[in-house]
């Protein structure tokens, strides 16, 4: 490569990373803390950050003063470490999910730039564009943006298992001489994996990596490559020592909770109610890639993967796509035999789903290799591309109906309608569709559909997106922010506080108290009870249409602060 030709292309790399940081920030960073804490998960996950970081036990997490055995720790480490730079709110809380998400978006793009070809060729210079369209298409996923924005585990779980595959894959495919370290990363991310839900860390990306070793007929050498004694101990050095010092300090309790609840009943029984139909991943991994996902069928056709011989007749870095389908393919299969369903689960596939569909994109650039059927084919899935646009367009004007069907926050249907986002979004997806009708009938222009996607999704955002979740945050979780506060510059040390009807756990963070939850007026009266013969005085969060039921006697009530969901009880019983 000549002197010319080499600053041409390092002129488009950075053209290309700054336009990709740029939509990321839009994506995952913009407006980041501007919004309260949304129950009940993500609430939760981050007073046990806080709980961490105020009593200085980085071993047992804690939430309303109880063990809290959900998850391994290193959310709650990240949190807790952000806390400390940033202060304890939302913004750095959140922080890590989205800088992991970032971090996958960058790796993903760097793959595809270097391995993203199905066949034997040179890597061409102009690989740079179809590696940046894999990474707008993650960077613009719906289920992606929504658990890089959000303070739980997904993301942390999510990012490792990318990070620990896309390792692996470079080692593979890497020279003798530089797969070591590539292997060490894939083991660093392993364990970093298992700190961040459990075994399942060790489970998927065991499954894939033996699947795929096994069908390529690349097994014996490359577990032997990778030095599987060392891996063990590496991933032993980081992971293990956290396991032995919770059940030290917890014993039987953390290990029935966290092994027995949290992983295999989770897997063979349906826990929290979180069932679902054989099917469900179906509609959920079409949704999640919206609009691209009308490009997967076609892109996973593409692949031939039924064609072994084939496969591994290739090169180890042509396998690129191979291993991406056995990646999705394997996720995809183990969480649709699990009895307890969510859409989360599906994150860790979502990388694998945008590299398939990235290597279509190529050809679809380079016009090589589509042939006449796929060309069909190609136009087939993008006319679904388009009605997917269309439909969007349409669903819009019916979110107001979508969200008026919470009876804590009766007045937000009507805010909603009279901020005019549903139009917003209406004419945001109505001007992709048109844009991208307009590409399908210049052949030459096919390569620029995805922009219409792109444009689509960063307008979304900042038009409908986050001004719709600033008016979800009001009526939603402001009124109860606010009582916390009150509660905050009132209460006393000694002073309880109890909350009947439904359960906030944002009240815990933001009163920053331990809260006793009462789903009903019945448990709490016989509470009530027992503290009249204590003489206690406490304070009370109670939904304003469930006052009448709690039985409030005057002479030692007073209300402090009401609003039109809850409101804010003193009860002095120490003169009753």
């Amino acid at each position: 490569m000549n002197i010319k030709a080499f600053r041409a292309n390092w002129v488009t790399e950075l053209i290309i990373l700054i336009c990709l940081c740029i939509l990321a920030w839009i994506a995952f960073f913009q407006n980041l803390g501007s919004i309260g804490l949304v129950d009940q998960t993500e609430a939760m996950f981050v007073e046990a950050a806080r709980q961490m970081v105020i009593r200085g036990d980085w071993v047992t997490p804690y939430w309303n003063d109880v063990t809290r055995f959900d998850k391994p720790p290193l959310s709650y480490w990240f949190m807790g470490i952000f806390m400390k730079i940033f202060g304890i709110n939302e913004f750095a809380a959140r922080l890590p999910s989205a800088i992991i998400a970032l971090s996958v978006v960058f790796l993903v793009f760097y793959t595809l730039r270097r391995f993203g070809i199905l066949h034997q060729e040179q890597l061409p210079s102009n690989s740079w564009i179809w590696a940046g369209i894999g990474a707008v298409m993650l960077i613009f996923n719906p289920i992606w943006i929504a658990w890089a924005r959000t303070a739980v585990s997904d993301m942390f779980l999510a990012g490792s298992i990318s990070f620990c595959l896309l390792s692996f894959f470079w080692g593979y495919a890497q020279p003798i001489q530089s797969q070591w370290r590539w292997y060490v990363s894939f083991y660093i991310f392993l364990a970093l994996g298992i700190l961040s839900k459990g075994p399942v860390a060790i489970v998927l990306p065991g499954i894939i990596i033996v699947s795929f070793l096994i069908y390529v007929g690349q097994w014996r050498k490359t577990l032997k490559q990778m030095r599987l004694k060392w891996g063990f101990l590496i991933v032993s050095v980081i992971a293990i020592p956290w396991f032995v010092a919770v059940t030290t300090a917890n014993g039987w309790d953390y290990i029935n909770t966290f092994f027995g609840y949290h992983n295999i009943e989770r897997y063979t029984s349906v826990v929290n109610r979180h069932a679902g139909p054989w099917y469900y991943y179906f509609p959920v991994l079409i949704i999640s890639l919206a609009p691209w996902s009308s490009y997967l069928p076609l892109s996973l056709y593409r692949l031939k993967f039924w064609q072994r011989r084939y496969w591994m007749g290739q090169t180890r870095e042509s396998q690129l796509g191979l291993f991406a389908f056995f990646w999705l393919a394997m996720i995809f299969g183990f969480f649709t035999i699990s009895a307890t369903k969510l859409p989360s689960y599906i994150l860790p596939a979502i990388p694998a789903a945008v590299i398939i569909m990235a290597l279509l994109w190529k050809d679809a650039w380079t016009e090589k290799s589509l042939g006449s059927d796929h060309k069909w084919a190609f136009i087939f899935s993008t006319l679904f591309y388009l009605i997917f646009l269309s439909a969007l367009s349409v669903a819009s004007l019916f979110v107001p109906q979508f969200v008026d069907n919470n009876p804590l926050t009766p007045e937000l249907s009507q805010n909603v309608q009279a901020s005019g986002l549903a139009l917003n979004s209406c004419i945001v997806w109505g001007i992709a569709s048109v844009v991208s009708l307009f590409l399908i009938f210049f052949p030459r222009l096919w390569r620029w559909l995805w922009v219409s996607g792109m444009i689509g999704f960063c307008c979304f955002i900042l038009f409908f997106t986050l001004p719709l979740m600033e008016i979800f945050d009001v009526h939603s979780q402001l009124p109860l922010r606010k009582i916390s506060q009150t509660i905050v510059s009132i209460r006393q040390p000694q002073e309880n506080l109890l909350m009947v009807g439904f359960k906030r756990p944002s009240v815990v963070f933001y009163a920053q108290t331990p809260v006793k939850f009462f789903y009903g007026a019945e448990d709490y009266l016989k509470d009530l009870e027992t503290r009249k013969q204590e003489k206690e005085k406490f304070y009370l969060i109670a939904e304003t249409k469930r006052i009448k039921n709690l039985e409030l006697d005057q002479e030692y009530v007073k209300s402090v602060q009401k609003n039109r969901t809850y409101q804010l009880f003193e009860l002095d019983l120490r003169n009753f």
